[in-house]
């Protein structure tokens, strides 16, 4: 075992193993007696990257891919990108997804694309939110930073924006992320309604150019919504919207086509809507 000796991590061939080890879940006294080199070494070299988490990572009892938002190249990575920047929370090394109790299936599979075994759990009623939520909450440093290169970030509802490093091939399915969590078809009279909510203006212009760029919508203007609170405060939120039988098909033939991660229970909503105006759907 190499000892009271410096090591060059920069250049060291066994860097890239021991990192990627450590983000796996194995513990750094498991990676030194594997590798041969110092524990005080190689937790030094993890600290300086700044992916040391401390001691209990070494009795870490759930585990999940810790470098899944690493790179958004495939359609389930950038669907949860999205999905997390409409309802997921970032705080300090914590990602907590939470989702009515009725929709639990989708953390369920998001649990698995992730590898995770994290438990999910549900919230306790309140007067304040009467409501029961299912939620998961993971933790990883490195998960965090990963999605910061995509904006997500702490107290993000008020000031995030779309990123440019989402390939454009991936934007449908990014979009469609989105709007599981915090989209809605909105059907009254046999007519619908395609919505999108959110807390900050710039990013649904930013929805809207990308819509206006695959799907071939017209621009059109994003209302704002000022709610008044129990406690007497006014929240604001705004709201991008479009009607139109041909406008929903597009819309919905864009979401939908050769995805394999979705909403059911959206999807479902609008597919014999949209059926009926015998529409050929690339399902």
């Amino acid at each position: 075992m190499t000892q009271g000796k410096y090591i060059d991590w920069t250049t060291n061939k066994d860097t890239d193993d021991i990192i990627h080890s450590y983000l796996s879940g194995i513990s750094a006294t498991k990676i030194s007696k594997q590798f041969g080199y110092c524990w005080d070494s190689i937790c030094l070299m993890l600290k300086r990257k700044g992916l040391w988490k401390g001691k209990q990572d070494y009795l870490r009892k759930y585990t999940f891919n810790f470098d899944f938002f690493e790179n958004i190249d495939t359609e389930e990575k950038a669907y949860w990108l999205g999905f997390i920047a409409a309802d997921g929370c970032v705080q300090g090394n914590n990602l907590t997804i939470g989702i009515q109790e009725k929709d639990e299936i989708l953390l369920q599979t998001f649990n698995k694309h992730i590898g995770s075994n994290y438990p999910i759990k549900k919230t306790i009623p309140t007067e304040k939110h009467p409501f029961i939520k299912s939620y998961l909450r993971i933790t990883h440093p490195k998960t965090i930073k990963d999605l910061k290169k995509y904006n997500i970030v702490p107290k993000k509802t008020y000031g995030l924006r779309f990123s440019n490093n989402i390939s454009e091939t991936l934007h449908q399915h990014f979009l469609r992320g989105l709007f599981d969590g915090d989209g809605s078809w909105v059907i009254y009279k046999g007519r619908v309604k395609f919505s999108i909510c959110g807390g900050d203006e710039l990013f649904l212009q930013d929805i809207q150019n990308l819509l206006i760029t695959h799907v071939g919508l017209h621009k059109t203007k994003i209302c704002k919504q000022n709610k008044k609170e129990k406690s007497g405060k006014i929240s604001c939120s705004y709201d991008l919207s479009y009607c139109g039988n041909r406008q929903i098909v597009r819309i919905y033939n864009f979401f939908y086509n050769n995805a394999t991660v979705f909403l059911e229970r959206k999807k479902s909503k609008i597919a014999s809507i949209v059926e009926k105006y015998n529409t050929v759907l690339l399902e």
